[in-house]
């Protein structure tokens, strides 16, 4: 079992330098619960662009570790999944990163065990300070991660016919109103907050 990766850069706010990373996981087929696996239960083709990541199992790293002059470029490439260990219903999780170990995920995905956990639960983060990558551990998705006091994400992932990009300097919350009400809801409320921009402060690329 396999399959193909297609990852693009839409688009990229500031210039700090940053890395992009691909991290696969067992999943019960609802991906509520995820379970790591040891090294090589996904094999990759590594084209220019993609290699694996020397410090997690199962896991890639994107753009040559530099999104920030990888607009518009595309990483293409297959993998191979060891159903024997994995199961049926492999899933991943893509986050970005600065210096390797600073970490962005999507709300509720655990940090990889490269991750500076020192930074969690420092200004704003609610996220929780421990974590145990064992092959073979269950954990739940979503977990205890990448969130404020008030549930607001420090990633999001979302599908879209276009989207808004806040301009400069502009948080999220003044560029999409209905936003902060989602977060903090758990996403029970506004839930298509992304078709109502701020046009005044959001633009397309």
């Amino acid at each position: 079992m396999g399959g193909r990766v297609i990852s693009s850069v839409y688009w990229i706010g500031g210039g700090i330098p940053r890395g992009a990373g691909i991290e696969w996981f067992r999943s019960n087929g609802t991906a509520t619960q995820l379970t790591y696996l040891p090294a090589n239960a996904a094999t990759f083709t590594e084209p220019q662009n993609v290699v694996r990541d020397p410090l997690v199992n199962n896991a890639v790293m994107l753009f040559n570790n530099n999104l920030i002059e990888s607009l518009s470029d595309t990483v293409d490439f297959e993998f191979t999944w060891n159903n024997a260990l994995g199961g049926n219903d492999p899933s991943l999780q893509v986050y970005i990163y600065c210096d390797r170990n600073h970490e962005i995920h999507l709300y509720g995905h655990p940090p990889t065990k490269a991750a500076n956990m020192a930074l969690f639960g420092t200004s704003f983060d609610a996220s929780q300070t421990t974590w145990d990558w064992t092959p073979g551990m269950n954990f739940p998705n979503p977990s205890g991660f990448y969130k404020t006091s008030t549930n607001l994400p420090w990633g999001i992932e979302i599908v879209a016919p276009e989207f808004w990009i806040p301009n400069e300097k502009t948080e999220i919350l003044l560029a999409y109103p209905q936003f902060r009400a989602w977060a903090e809801s758990g996403g029970t409320v506004n839930k298509s907050w992304y078709n109502f921009p701020d046009k005044a402060q959001s633009h397309l690329p």
